[in-house]
């Protein structure tokens, strides 16, 4: 007799569709986030505080968050080379809202301590969820959303943690790092 015909090769596994982020489904925003990113990153001369006007003409506050974030432990913090690969570590960790969001990070104060984590970010949306959800290191963190983006000294805050190299509140910053 003739040998049976093989059977027929099991069909291909259909890919399971990735979920979709919440923050996709939120209103469109008239800013851009990558629009800024390519901004602060092309700042004239490195001088990012020349930029920082287009931020504030484009920022939608609807759409957009910021948020200050200070590290819980700081008074642990002594070596700055331990203390900048644990700011890198946070940056890596925060691929998942890269699409949402822009950061930086300053290591403030002096090698042996004392030294400070502060973090200034902005998130799509108005929570700092998305970035506690992706990130499990955001939790060491004590998180501040900005209300008053009208204040004249917050707004210089945070320009000044975005754009800073020597001081920020008479502190000497060690190192950043930034996320884009």
């Amino acid at each position: 007799p003739a040998p049976a015909p093989a059977p027929a090769p099991a069909p291909a596994p259909v890919p399971a569709k990735k979920a979709k982020n919440p923050l996709d489904e939120l209103p469109k925003s008239p800013f851009s986030l990558d629009a800024w990113k390519k901004q602060y990153s092309n700042a004239p001369g490195g001088d990012c505080y020349k930029v920082m006007p287009w931020f504030w003409e484009h920022f939608d506050r609807e759409g957009f968050s910021i948020f200050h974030g200070n590290y819980k432990y700081n008074n642990e913090l002594e070596v700055a080379f331990m203390t900048s690969n644990l700011a890198g570590g946070f940056v890596q960790r925060c691929d998942e809202v890269r699409k949402y969001s822009f950061g930086t990070i300053q290591i403030l104060g002096k090698d042996g301590g004392p030294m400070e984590l502060r973090l200034t970010w902005i998130m799509r949306g108005q929570a700092i969820d998305p970035l506690l959800e992706s990130n499990p290191d955001a939790e060491h963190y004590e998180w501040k959303k900005v209300e008053n983006l009208d204040d004249e000294k917050e707004k210089k805050y945070i320009e000044d943690m975005f754009c800073a190299w020597e001081t920020i509140d008479g502190l000497p910053i060690l190192d950043a790092k930034v996320f884009k």
